[in-house]
């Protein structure tokens, strides 16, 4: 049974890996009709599904990927368009 609650998030997780030319960390991304997708979740359901992707991935390019996840919520700013105009 499903939750009525609302999902908050207060973690992700993030496929990493590193760039074999220059060194950097960079969050793996998967390329589909509306442009690049980043790999991060925010819930085991889609973890699950973007794991798979990223070690496909990463098999692929002979790279490693790490998953890692972060817990700290510092909110920039917002916008919110949910006000109607008078």
């Amino acid at each position: 049974m499903q939750s009525t609650e609302p999902h908050h998030i207060d973690s992700i997780v993030a496929c990493i890996c590193v760039d074999p030319v220059t060194g950097e960390e960079g969050i793996m991304g998967h390329l589909t009709e509306r442009g690049w997708m980043p790999l991060i979740a925010s819930d085991r359901v889609r973890f699950d599904l973007i794991k798979g992707l990223a070690t496909e991935i990463a098999e692929a390019g002979k790279m490693k990927v790490s998953f890692v996840r972060f817990s700290v919520r510092t909110e920039e700013g917002s916008v919110d368009y949910r006000t109607e105009k008078e």
